[in-house]
C-alpha cells in the first residue's frame, strides 16, 4: 500500500480522507487495494463487486446483493443446489445445479423449502406423479392417464390413473375405459385396475357410476345406484 500523508486539521479531515478512497483506483473502483481493474475491494452501484473487479452484471451462479445505506453493490455466490439464483439459500433457485430438479408448489414456498431435488420421486402425493426431465432440470406433471411415468405421454405410464378410469390396452398405452351396454365402470381400490361389471338385471347403468361401499362385496350394481329402466307405454 501507497503511504500517504493527511491533512489532519478539523475543517478538512474528512473531505480528505474521502477523496483519497478513490484515489489512485481504476475508473470502475470505489475503494481498492492497488490500480488495477482487478484490485477493486468495493464498487459503487450499479456496479458489483466479484473477485476484485467492478461489474454491471454478476456471473453465472451469483446474485446481486445492494447496500443502499453504503450504495455499494457485490455478486454473492448462489446456494450450491442452484445453478441460477435471485438470492440466498437454495429457496431462491430460480433453475437447479446438474443433477438435481426443480419443483415447487405453494405448500413448499409457505414452508420455506428448497426448490431444487436430488429426485422427483420424493413427491408421490402428487395427483398424476412427476417425471424427470433432464433437459428442463425439473420435475414435470405426467399425463393424467398416468399415476407415475417416464415421460410426458400416455404411452409412457408405469402405472395407469384407475382412480380417473384410465386402462392399459395391448398396445401399453393408458386409456379410458368404455363399457358396453348394461355394464358400468367400477373403480376396484383393492386390486388398483378400473374394470367393467354388469349392471343389476332390472336398471340401465348411470354413466361412471360405481357403487357405494356397502355394495362392494356385491359383483353387480343395486338398483339404488341405478336409474329404472323406461316403461313401455
Amino acid at each position: 500500500m501507497r503511504s500517504v500523508r493527511l491533512d489532519t486539521s478539523s475543517s478538512t479531515a474528512f473531505a480528505t480522507v474521502t477523496h483519497l478512497s478513490k484515489l489512485g483506483c481504476h475508473s470502475s473502483c470505489k475503494t481498492c487495494a492497488n490500480s488495477g481493474k482487478d484490485d477493486c475491494t468495493s464498487c459503487e452501484l450499479p456496479l458489483y463487486l466479484s473477485n476484485g473487479q467492478c461489474l454491471k452484471e454478476c456471473p453465472p451462479k451469483t446474485y446481486h446483493c445492494n447496500d443502499s445505506i453504503l450504495n455499494e453493490g457485490t455478486c454473492s455466490p448462489c446456494d450450491p443446489l442452484c445453478e441460477e439464483c435471485e438470492g440466498e439459500g437454495s429457496k431462491s433457485c430460480t433453475s437447479c445445479a446438474e443433477g438435481y430438479y426443480w419443483y415447487t408448489n405453494s405448500t413448499l414456498e409457505y414452508l420455506g423449502k428448497t426448490k431444487c431435488w436430488g429426485s422427483c420421486s420424493a413427491f408421490t402425493s402428487h395427483a398424476n406423479g412427476l417425471y424427470e426431465d433432464d433437459n428442463m432440470r425439473s420435475c414435470e406433471e405426467c399425463d393424467i392417464a398416468c399415476l407415475n411415468c417416464t415421460g410426458p405421454s400416455s404411452k409412457e405410464c408405469m402405472a395407469c390413473n384407475y382412480l380417473e378410469k384410465y386402462e392399459r390396452t395391448s398396445s401399453g398405452e393408458c386409456k379410458l375405459l368404455s363399457c358396453k351396454e348394461r355394464t358400468y365402470v367400477h373403480i376396484n381400490c383393492e386390486e388398483e385396475k378400473v374394470e367393467c361389471l354388469e349392471c343389476h338385471e332390472c336398471c340401465l347403468c348411470l354413466l361412471y357410476t360405481s357403487p357405494s361401499p356397502r355394495d362392494l362385496s356385491t359383483s353387480r350394481m343395486p338398483s339404488s345406484a341405478c336409474k329404472k329402466k323406461k316403461k313401455k307405454k
